[in-house]
């Protein structure tokens, strides 16, 4: 009886254990930048040299996201202006900055999200990368997140001051 009752429990624990069922399905966010890379960059006195570009984050697997402080340091975006292949600052933001960029933090199954003409400074470099990631969780409880890295180069200017 009691090997009986063993194997009728190794059974039922084998069929229902989670190596059975299927995982649920994760998000798929993509991050664009619209144009990249942006070559009509100016020269401003407080900020130095600064770019526009349009963010667009979209969701492509139709599983809701909701952006918010899972990066490093607790951030929800995280950033990094690069120039010639070393990084010269590092940025953290947390989901409030990315809620007022974007207006909200959720994105919708196979919809997205779009900040037009972001700014972009990069102080005295008229060419740099700027390389950044979104952090979030999907509505089936899985982390996610998307990376890019936009080209900002005004070299082919001249300096306005």
């Amino acid at each position: 009886m009691n090997k009986f009752l063993f194997l009728i429990i190794l059974v039922v624990f084998f069929f229902s254990s989670c190596m059975l069922l299927p995982l649920p399905q994760s998000a798929e966010i993509e991050l664009t930048y619209t144009p990249n890379p942006v070559t009509d960059g100016y020269y401003d006195g407080n900020y130095g040299w600064s770019f526009y570009s349009d963010i667009t984050i979209s969701e492509k697997n139709n599983i809701s996201v909701t952006l918010g402080n899972y990066g490093p340091n607790g951030c929800c975006c995280y950033g990094q202006l690069i120039v010639n292949g070393k990084i010269v600052e590092t940025y953290y933001y947390d989901e409030s900055d990315v809620e007022s960029w974007f207006g909200t933090l959720t994105i919708e199954g196979g919809s997205y999200i779009k900040e037009n003409d972001a700014l972009f400074t990069t102080g005295n470099y008229p060419s740099a990368k700027m390389s950044e990631t979104y952090y979030g969780k999907d509505e089936n409880g899985n982390l996610v997140s998307c990376s890019n890295t936009l080209i900002l180069d005004a070299s082919k200017k001249k300096k306005k001051i």
